[in-house]
């Protein structure tokens, strides 16, 4: 039987298509409307650090409750708060609104994706041979794609025809979230065995775990941190995470306010780029089945840091698509050899707590990048304008991959091992 019909493999593709159907619509318009809203840079900052920073915390004790409650649930929990912060960003009419809402979303987060990479770990591991993490990833994203897509689409069209506002795009991603965690509800199958859970006493004592659990969060992220290969695993989905998160952030803002495009013009950008990169996930998944981690990782960041250099200079649409696309495939690589090497060197048992910890580095990665580069940005618009300012963002973003790569490169060899199914005690 095909991958794409196998039962696990084809719900969770569903799930994921709605779930990143209201995160995508959240995550490329919330800095558009903090910036119609008059938000300083400083604020936009703010806003944009919280989502992730609130996740440091929560990542670890909520992604160690899906190995006592199951993947599933988790995940449904995540897709209530997208829907949630959504309806949320509605009623924005101020920028503490959108930062209330943002908070939702980091909380959503911590409960969703650490369980979604643990569920795929999970099918991984029970399905042929085991070695094909990066492929089943690859395929799973594919419905994240379309998910994209068709959040694109109606973006494209609702905003270019000014049928909807920017909030009442929201409101209707909203129903379509509340569609989707019903959906998810009756369709998403559980995958973690009773054999693999550990196994409580009462119910209650879930509450124990969590508490538990958070207040250990520094034991558990140096524990796992100074296990080879996970601490250099982990820092290379920090580099990942902090360029993802700075062109997601950022990349809406430079088409608005440096290239001079309407609203509609990233909605278009991102379907044009999602829809050639939806025929080719399945083989950037291969890559690291294949290659490993370690090169694939290092040269698409690279790779990912030219590009960021380039798109302030771009100066057609067809420049613009092409090098976004360039960009945002070698980050997706990055993406599916980090999660599959994190998966791929711990037992199943340990695989929530893994990616519980991977999750903070996630985080840190992301809040990294917004703390850093904002005020940055700030002090720029003091001199320049908000237009020539995210072009200097830009160049120095792209410095700064640059150097970290060459710097995980050099210690690469010191922090790396051929361990795998690492067992936590």
């Amino acid at each position: 039987m095909s991958l794409y019909l196998k039962k696990e493999i084809l719900t969770i593709t569903i799930t994921q298509l709605f779930a990143v159907f209201t995160l995508v619509m959240f995550g490329t318009f919330i800095g558009v409307h903090l910036n119609n809203l008059a938000a300083s840079a400083l604020i936009i900052g703010i806003v944009f650090t919280s989502r992730n920073f609130i996740q440091i915390f929560l990542r670890v004790p909520l992604s160690e409750i899906s190995q006592y409650v199951g993947r599933k649930p988790m995940i449904i929990i995540g897709m209530i708060g997208y829907t949630l912060s959504l309806g949320l960003l509605y009623l924005a009419d101020n920028w503490i609104i959108a930062l209330i809402a943002t908070l939702v979303l980091g909380v959503s987060m911590s409960a969703h994706w650490p369980s979604v990479f643990a569920y795929i770990g999970d099918v991984s591991a029970k399905i042929g041979s085991g070695n094909n993490y990066g492929k089943i990833n690859g395929i799973i994203f594919q419905g994240q794609d379309i998910g994209i897509i068709l959040g694109a689409l109606a973006a494209r069209y609702l905003l270019a025809d000014d049928l909807v506002t920017l909030q009442e795009l929201f409101g209707l991603t909203f129903l379509i979230g509340i569609i989707g965690v019903v959906l998810a509800i009756f369709l998403l199958s559980e995958v973690l065995d009773s054999s693999e859970r550990i196994q409580l006493d009462s119910k209650r004592a879930i509450l124990r775990v969590m508490n538990s659990s958070f207040f250990n969060i520094m034991g558990s992220f140096r524990r796992l941190t100074m296990t080879k290969p996970l601490g250099f695993i982990f820092s290379l989905e920090t580099l990942v995470t902090f360029t993802e998160f700075f062109v997601t952030a950022f990349f809406p803002l430079l088409v608005v306010e440096t290239l001079g495009y309407d609203d509609s013009v990233v909605a278009t950008t991102l379907l044009i780029s999602t829809s050639i990169q939806l025929f080719f996930r399945r083989y950037f998944g291969g890559i690291y089945d294949r290659w490993g981690y370690k090169w694939p990782i290092l040269i698409a960041m690279a790779l990912t840091a030219s590009m960021i250099a380039i798109l302030p200079l771009t100066t057609s649409l067809l420049q613009l698509f092409i090098v976004y696309t360039v960009a945002m495939s070698a980050v997706f690589t990055c993406f599916i050899a980090s999660t599959g090497a994190a998966n791929d060197n711990v037992s199943a048992s340990n695989r929530g707590l893994v990616m519980g910890v991977l999750g903070v580095y996630i985080a840190g990665g992301r809040t990294l990048s917004s703390l850093l580069l904002s005020p940055i940005l700030e002090i720029f618009e003091t001199t320049s304008s908000r237009a020539d300012s995210l072009v200097y963002i830009f160049w120095i973003a792209s410095g700064i991959i640059f150097v970290a790569v060459l710097l995980l490169l050099a210690v690469s060899n010191r922090l790396t091992s051929t361990s795998n199914n690492i067992t936590i005690s």
